[in-house]
């Protein structure tokens, strides 16, 4: 149902009728999201980059395509997009959250955390956003920050395996090889 819906919104859209056009692209603009998060990437990509054609400083457009160019592995590209996007509107809901999840996907720790650190500005007790700034904080090597950091997500979340791992990998880097392996045997309980 939702396919025949958004072919005839394509259909009104492109048949130029100008009533119908805010109804259809908030249709269009929901149906790009599904197809993204069905991980129908090629039909999102494609939709994400017909509303640009249509208007190119739409920044929702600009956004899932970036997200789901960064989700395909296609990094650079996904690079490019989110600088476009960060020229229109730099303030972006999510944005710095995403760059962040791209440099880290593309190894670039450092870069990672500079980016989850700007998205914690917008929420800064959200305990997943906090674990992915400690990962990215232990993958970088700064184990200092990383167990600050993750002793955050522990209060907050004192069952999170994901934390208990990390905190784990902090002591192993240290070289404290029992309470390393405490961490990882409680991480595969939780």
């Amino acid at each position: 149902l939702l396919d025949q819906l958004a072919r005839v919104a394509r259909g009104v859209v492109h048949r130029g009728h100008r009533s119908a056009l805010f109804g259809c692209f908030a249709l269009e603009q929901r149906t790009r999201e599904l197809e993204a998060q069905r991980g129908q990437f090629p039909a999102a990509l494609t939709e994400y980059r017909r509303a640009l054609e249509l208007d190119p400083r739409l920044p929702s457009a600009r956004f899932g395509l970036a997200s789901v160019l960064r989700r395909t592995g296609q990094y650079d590209a996904a690079v490019a997009a989110f600088e476009e996007l960060s020229q229109l509107d730099s303030g972006y809901p999510g944005l710095a959250l995403e760059r962040g999840l791209l440099f880290e996907a593309r190894g670039e720790a450092d870069r990672a955390v500079e980016f989850y650190q700007r998205a914690l500005t917008e929420s800064p007790d959200d305990p997943d956003l906090l674990l992915r700034l400690g990962a990215a904080q232990v993958a970088a090597n700064d184990m200092d920050a990383a167990e600050t950091t993750l002793e955050r997500v522990q209060r907050e979340r004192p069952a999170s395996g994901e934390a208990e791992h990390f905190v784990g990998r902090i002591d192993f880097a240290r070289g404290n090889f029992p309470e390393a392996l405490q961490h990882f045997e409680r991480a595969l309980q939780l």
